[in-house]
């Protein structure tokens, strides 16, 4: 029997946080990894490259010091509007008010509001909507005189420097790489980032250009495809075929093409003022959950919030609550509909995914060089955790984003024996995991070949 040990300790659901002023320093760090960071996000929106190297090497420095693996992901800022400095640093903008957005180089005020880089007086529609900071704020354009855009101001609040601006419907008319984005990108493929995500994605050339650039740079993160226009809608397919996960919604479609969904923004908004979330945050974080999402992200919440602990420990409460309570025979026999024809690899794996379900195995244990076995038994959501073993460190971290999976590096393995022996070892460190429970292994012969994912063997640990 799968115990509720192993659940408490290692969420099935991965949490990503975003590293800032307010958890940059290396006893957060470690706060942070306690609680249950799963992947640590720096975004490149903000900060300098500098303080991003310092938070780099300190999440590396704790990963090895306490054993964690901590995926580290690099935001890459994609052609999104900001907002510029301002006279009072924080402006408080009032409903029924005026306010002007332009592409001039300007100080703002209550008044007027530049908007970085300029262009916004070219996207911008007569009539239409502009967004300010995610959605929190709202605005209507009344009319666009020169670079200047004057709008009515529908839904108020506070306006600090650098918060995104968006026209709805219309996506930036900036190139999707712009010299800035191929800087994060050299910084992502310099310091060996795990995961680089990409901003505002709207066609699948958005996404070979960058993998492009980071194959030149000698470096093969996995690619995170964020989805902020109607023009990537239009284009979700392709996109989500060219990317290695999604970031935002569309659940459904990332799950059946086996690909890891992010789910975010503002999951927790109120907890970065306040030391507890609202029932309506945790409703959303349990139905986004249910509705399959692999990670759910932090941002503001532990990045300049003031509760970036308490933000992570009611992610990983209100995760292995839901994880308890989901239906997961009902979601086998609905995935069972989405094994490739003719697969052996992808047979195998929701054969391991029943199996286990059917035994109530305390784990499947993956072993996986390129990290697709333990992916394709990930795509199948199994009530057992997956204990992932890989020789290599790189794949190791890259698994810390798939739903369920607790990811551990072990000497190459050269046989069934040794993966028979060395699965059995592993599954002894997991908390919870006794003498006489069983555990289900899945593996590719002969050891060594990608992508031959044909082993399934259920066996009870050795008292």
């Amino acid at each position: 029997m799968l115990s509720p040990n192993i659940s408490k300790r290692f969420p099935k659901t991965k949490i990503v946080c975003t590293l800032g002023p307010a958890t940059e320093s290396e006893a957060m760090i470690e706060s942070l990894v306690r609680e249950g960071m799963s992947i640590a996000r720096l975004n490149m929106s903000h900060s300098d490259l500098e303080t991003h190297k310092r938070t780099f090497d300190l999440v590396r420095r704790v990963s090895r010091r306490f054993g964690m693996p901590v995926g580290i992901m690099v935001d890459v800022p994609g052609p999104k509007y900001r907002t510029g400095p301002d006279r009072a640093g924080v402006l408080e903008i009032k409903e029924g008010d005026s306010l002007t957005l332009t592409s001039r180089d300007i100080i703002g005020d209550d008044t007027i509001i530049s908007v970085r880089p300029p262009g916004i007086h070219r996207d911008a529609i007569a009539g239409g909507s502009i967004l300010l900071d995610d959605g929190l704020l709202k605005l209507t354009v009344e009319k666009i005189e020169g670079e200047d855009v004057r709008c009515k101001i529908v839904a108020g609040g506070r306006v600090t420097e650098r918060r995104g601006v968006v026209t709805p419907g219309r996506s930036p008319s900036q190139p999707s790489l712009d010299e800035n984005a191929k800087g994060c990108l050299a910084f992502a493929a310099e310091q060996g980032a795990d995961f680089v995500a990409l901003s505002m994605v709207n066609t699948a050339k958005d996404v070979q250009n960058a993998r492009g650039i980071l194959q030149r740079l000698n470096s093969d993160p996995l690619i995170i495809s964020k989805i902020e226009s109607v023009e990537a809608l239009n284009n979700i397919d392709k996109i989500i075929d060219a990317s290695d996960s999604i970031m935002k919604s569309l659940i459904a479609k990332c799950n059946a093409a086996g690909k890891p969904v992010i789910t975010a923004t503002q999951m927790l908004e109120s907890m970065v003022r306040s030391q507890m979330p609202t029932r309506a945050e945790v409703t959303d974080v349990a139905n986004a959950i249910y509705d399959g999402t692999d990670a759910i992200m932090l941002s503001g919440e532990t990045s300049v919030g003031a509760h970036p602990i308490d933000a992570v420990h009611a992610m990983v409460q209100t995760a292995a609550e839901t994880e308890h309570v989901l239906p997961y025979e009902d979601i086998l026999l609905a995935k069972s509909q989405q094994t490739e024809d003719q697969r052996t690899d992808d047979a195998i794996s929701f054969a391991a995914a029943r199996t286990a379900h059917q035994l109530d195995a305390a784990l499947i244990v993956a072993f996986t060089e390129s990290g697709s076995t333990a992916g394709r038994v990930s795509k199948y959501r199994p009530k057992s955790s997956i204990l992932a073993l890989t020789p290599y460190e790189r794949i190791r971290n890259r698994l810390t984003l798939n739903w369920g999976t607790i990811p551990v590096m072990v000497p190459q393995l050269t046989s069934g024996e040794d993966f028979f022996e060395i699965g059995e070892e592993q599954a002894r460190k997991i908390p919870g995991v006794r003498s006489g429970d069983c555990i289900v292994l899945v593996a590719g012969l002969p050891m060594g070949v990608q992508g031959s994912t044909n082993l399934l063997r259920a066996m009870n640990i050795d008292s």
